[in-house]
């Protein structure tokens, strides 16, 4: 977990009032301060509609700080560092970014005829991969014929080249345009 310098700060409060917390139960613990004087401090911050009011805000800052440490490592990836997996064995894990795939299927779909642009939008989880495709075609291209053959030429190019099982392969034709 990588924290940035706000959540380092915030960290650093918090310890300093559990330090402070557990400094004050353990010389309660050992007579150092008497039991009724640790009482008497707790009984009076309760007294009172200002002390609770303090009381209360404090507990509620500390409570904020205390999830926001909490969470501060569980932010999402960048889109760029996104992998799929390749392959697990039993020396480790073999991944590829998302970034390369989308470069690899782009290449792939300009070598099909027919297509003048592709863009695409890829979703990875543990049953494999789906890909989502946008293509601009020239205008002849038969556009059922196209589609057919481009989800199953996606689909075949990838899983022959990763490994990566590919779930499903959608096309949206979104243009006809001459190149």
């Amino acid at each position: 977990m990588k924290l940035n310098l706000l959540d380092r700060i915030l960290l650093g409060i918090l310890l300093v009032v559990v330090i402070f917390c557990a400094f004050l139960m353990f010389a309660v613990a050992l007579g150092v301060i008497p039991a009724g004087t640790a009482a008497g401090l707790v009984a009076a911050a309760g007294t009172g509609l200002r002390n609770r009011v303090i009381l209360a805000l404090v507990g509620l800052i500390l409570l904020l700080l205390a999830l926001k440490i909490a969470f501060a490592g569980r932010r999402k990836e960048p889109d760029g560092s996104q992998k799929a997996v390749m392959q697990a064995g039993e020396h480790g894990t073999t991944a590829i970014s998302m970034a390369a795939l989308d470069e690899m299927i782009k290449r792939h779909c300009a070598e099909e005829p027919g297509v003048s642009d592709c863009f695409t939008a890829l979703q990875s989880d543990e049953d494999g991969l789906s890909v989502g495709l946008r293509l601009s075609v020239r205008p002849e291209t038969e556009l059922s014929a196209l589609a057919a053959r481009t989800q199953a030429s996606v689909k075949e190019f990838l899983e022959g080249v990763t490994g990566i099982p590919v779930k499903d392969v959608s096309v949206l034709i979104e243009s006809a345009k001459g190149k």
